[in-house]
């Protein structure tokens, strides 16, 4: 039997999905891991009560985070990605001939698990490419430890709640940034502009106390219900220099083909803002630091609201 359920967004903000199965649940050492199988939205994955993923849409999402970072890198050989251990920012970069090296760095080990398992269209097989090196335990830790490995990283984290708040940080984005190669670029995701203003300013705000470029960019992806941030840094890699037939010609060189979403005219054109967005940016004047970084509010727990 089906049921109707509340999933929670943001402040405030609750998704009614009808929910056909509840695929898994378990508790993990690290969060509350559940899959279900959805009406309109196919498979999704929640940590915590929050949707993160679905099957029905997240080549928005995943195509947004990685192609644009990898695009406006003349050559990425070696890609770092904290998180993501749906495989789907795996999958997506190594569509790029000219990477050699993915490590993937995850603190769940179920999350790998059960991905594997539940979402195949997610990572079309990524986890058995050779060019694949897993790494389990803190992303933060492991890039300190890293200094000048990476062509590209890319930040596939969940919210900036609890532990993961320390990955939005002042002194974490100095840690990325020493983490790269001369040149380098990072990709991550900035939550909702309409959902959680501040953290979208936050970000920005603090990512561009680091790099020289912080491009941040947004999609509308349905699972979500509304816009969704991303932002791309770097130190000499602006993505504002390279107009539509430079975007065709690097997909073109990596084979990149037939994506779903990104064409090369909506890469020339992500990095104009909304007035709404510039005004969110302007405003704020929050840079998330060790000693008092950024989280955002507590999320409400979901609840099965009726039956089917």
């Amino acid at each position: 039997m089906s049921e109707r359920r509340s999933f929670a967004l943001a402040r405030g903000v609750d998704l009614t999905l009808e929910v056909e199965a509840t695929l898994f649940r378990e508790r993990t050492r690290f969060q509350h891991l559940e899959i279900v199988e959805t009406a309109v939205h196919g498979r999704m994955l929640l940590l915590d009560g929050i949707p993160q993923l679905s099957s029905a849409d997240d080549f928005i999402y995943h195509e947004c985070l990685v192609h644009p970072a990898l695009l406006a890198h003349a050559a990425p050989r070696r890609v770092g990605i904290i998180g993501g251990g749906d495989g789907g920012a795996l999958q997506a970069a190594l569509r790029h001939a000219c990477v050699e090296e993915v490590v993937l760095v995850e603190i769940d080990a179920k999350v790998l698990e059960l991905s594997k398992r539940w979402f195949p269209e997610v990572h079309g097989g990524a986890f058995d490419d050779p060019r694949f090196e897993l790494v389990l335990g803190d992303g933060r830790a492991f890039l300190a430890d890293n200094p000048g490995r990476f062509d590209a990283i890319l930040l596939d984290l969940t919210d900036a709640t609890g532990p993961a708040r320390m990955l939005y940080t002042q002194e974490f984005y100095a840690i990325v940034q020493r983490a790269l190669r001369p040149g380098g670029v990072v990709g991550m995701q900035a939550d909702s502009p309409f959902l959680e203003p501040e953290a979208f300013g936050s970000h920005v705000r603090t990512t561009a106390s680091v790099f020289e470029y912080a491009r941040p960019y947004a999609a509308h992806i349905p699972s979500f219900w509304t816009r969704c941030a991303f932002a791309l840094l770097s130190d000499l890699a602006d993505p504002q220099a390279l107009d539509a037939p430079a975007w065709a010609a690097r997909l073109e060189q990596r084979g990149v083909e037939a994506l779903d979403y990104l064409t090369p005219e909506l890469l020339a054109g992500l990095w104009a803002l909304p007035r709404c967005d510039q005004r969110l940016i302007a405003a704020s004047d929050t840079i998330s630091t060790d000693a008092a970084p950024f989280e955002i509010g507590v999320h409400s727990v979901p609840q099965s609201v009726s039956s089917a």
